[in-house]
């Protein structure tokens, strides 16, 4: 699950739940009308899957139904695996990346599903996610965290993936002091079990970054060297990146010299003490990303 150390994308559950978001950023420039307040939106319709037809799939959502075109270049995930459009059938829940065209079609770059219903946000993560916080202890195949609201529980099995530092993990290097968030489904019961687990060994950003574990986001305003460049509703920000710094562009892998001023982007990584921003993913665009409104989570 990508990717996103403590990242704010409202999620499926908030569509689901009923929830709406809305943001007060500046509409005086394309730039701002873009990011939403740090580019907090590139997730497009999200809900129940009611049918597919040819390469378009509709969902119904609280606000009713909405339509996702796909491509050969979008991908797939069902619960947590690598899938196809095939695998996409009516009773799924699907949340989508891309962008929305002017004409209001909005095309995936990315549809990640799952057979049962996400887990809300009152579950202490991000909306959509499930429990996130600092690791406490973990006991066998069970992980407590830390959360504003206390303890939390994430059960893991042999499918559930790990990342740690935005590298691909296990569960044996999920350690106590670790900041974690968690992708899956919560049963009737109240277990909550992870088909992703994300890791990170600095503590995320501050909310102003727009959510745990993201960092700026914008339009590039310019590279050097290895240093990105943003402009956010709120002035300029910069983003460190290393070569341990992977990076998307319109939802295939890239890398920083595709980086270009004129792009949408947004970061995941963590901050310093500092206040330096070292993103350990950088997603980018070369459209305008679709606004919350449309059904997309926000922060991510």
């Amino acid at each position: 699950m990508k990717r996103r150390q403590f990242i704010g994308m409202a999620a499926l559950a908030l569509a689901l739940a009923g929830g709406a978001t809305t943001y007060a950023a500046s509409k005086t420039t394309p730039v701002t009308q873009a990011i939403d307040a740090q580019l907090a939106a590139q997730r497009g319709p999200g809900g129940q899957v009611t049918s597919v037809s040819g390469t378009t799939i509709t969902v119904t959502t609280p606000n009713g139904t909405q339509t996702i075109a796909t491509t050969s270049a979008t991908t797939f995930e069902v619960d947590g695996a690598a899938s196809t459009l095939a695998a996409i059938k009516a009773g799924l829940y699907i949340h989508a990346e891309g962008s929305k065209a002017a004409d209001g079609t909005f095309t995936a770059t990315k549809v990640i599903a799952s057979t049962t219903q996400p887990a809300r946000p009152q579950d202490g993560g991000r909306p959509g996610r499930g429990p996130g916080g600092q690791v406490a202890s973990v006991s066998g195949t069970t992980i407590t965290v830390t959360a504003p609201n206390g303890t939390q529980t994430i059960a893991t099995t042999s499918a559930t993936t790990f990342e740690l530092d935005g590298a691909a993990s296990n569960l044996a290097a999920m350690k106590a002091g670790l900041y974690i968030h968690a992708d899956g489904s919560k049963a009737a019961d109240g277990t909550f079990t992870a088909t992703r687990v994300m890791a990170s060994t600095n503590a995320p950003p501050a909310p102003a970054d727009r959510g745990p574990g993201h960092g700026p986001g914008g339009q590039v305003a310019s590279v050097s060297g290895t240093t990105i460049t943003v402009t956010t509703p709120n002035g300029t920000q910069t983003i460190a990146t290393t070569s341990a710094t992977t990076f998307e562009l319109d939802g295939a892998a890239s890398t920083l010299a595709a980086m270009k001023a004129g792009l949408y982007i947004h970061a995941d990584g963590s901050k310093a003490a500092d206040g330096t921003f070292t993103a350990t993913k950088v997603i980018a665009s070369t459209t305008q990303p679709a606004r919350p409104q449309d059904g997309g989570r926000p922060g991510r």
